[in-house]
Formats: structure tokens, C-alpha cells, sequence
């Protein structure tokens, strides 16, 4: 059953009332949606679709990496792919990146890391960053991020 609108789910007795509904009328609970999802304008789109052709066709090697990361984010800073041993890969940014860009590398497979290697992405996000008050309210306090 799609989403009636109603807000409802379809449950079990110990699901309580409140929220639920009986057979036919309300779809499964899904759970908690782990991150956010995005609606990308056109042009990020197209980017994106572009990436992933490339990196289908690339041999995966650090400097194809780098090479995409360099397409990916042109003049935001340094960005590169560290080959940390043990078939583990680390995507380093070092400049703040936006919920879609960090949603991007982490869940579009649009990088892809080669066949058996675990890849991390290391990146200031907002609003994880210590800073002073020129930064508006995208910064946080004592103790809770990294300082740029």
C-alpha cells in the first residue's frame, strides 16, 4: 500500500495505537531513514552522473582518485586519496563540505573504492567546526569539533 498520507504505518500489537493501523490500509514502517535525502538541481546532477561514467571506466588507482576528486571539487582546496594499508583507502578534504556534497561521497557510489578496499571520507562537515563568530551560526563550541 503507498503512503495514504495519513501518517500511519501498518504494526504489531506491541507497537501500540497511536501510530498504526490495521491490514490494507497503511504501508510497513521503514524505520528511521539513516541520513538525508537530497534532490540535486540539474547541474549537480549531471556532474554527478558524469563522475560515475568516469569512474566505471578507470582503474581505480590513487591518481584516477585524485584525478575525479580534483573534477569533483574544482578549486575548494586540497582533496586527495591516502592508501593507508591493510586494503583500507582514506578520502581526505581539508575545506568544509556542504550535507549534499558529504551525502555524495558517502552514499552515491560515485566513487567508488577499488575491488576489497574499505574507504573512509574524512572532511569538515558543517556544523561540526569550531571557529570564531565571523562564521555565523554554523560553527560549534568547545569540545565538539575541529578548529579551522
Amino acid at each position: 500500500v503507498p503512503g495514504g498520507g495519513s501518517g500511519k504505518t501498518w504494526g504489531f500489537v506491541e507497537a501500540g495505537t497511536d501510530g498504526t493501523d490495521t491490514w490494507g490500509h497503511s504501508p510497513f514502517y521503514e524505520g528511521v531513514s539513516a541520513t538525508p535525502n537530497f534532490q540535486l538541481p540539474d547541474n549537480a546532477y549531471r556532474e554527478l552522473i558524469l563522475i560515475k561514467a568516469a569512474s566505471n571506466i578507470s582503474s581505480r588507482s590513487i591518481p584516477q582518485i585524485n584525478s575525479a576528486l580534483l573534477q569533483m571539487f574544482p578549486g575548494r582546496g586540497d582533496a586527495y586519496a591516502v592508501d593507508l594499508g591493510g586494503m583500507q583507502l582514506r578520502l581526505t578534504f581539508e575545506y568544509l563540505l556542504s550535507p549534499v556534497e558529504a551525502a555524495i561521497l558517502r552514499q552515491s557510489g560515485a566513487l567508488p573504492a577499488p575491488s576489497g578496499v574499505q574507504m573512509t571520507v574524512v572532511a569538515f562537515e558543517l556544523p561540526y567546526v569550531f571557529s570564531f563568530a565571523e562564521t555565523g551560526n554554523q560553527a560549534a563550541g568547545f569540545g565538539v569539533g575541529a578548529f579551522i
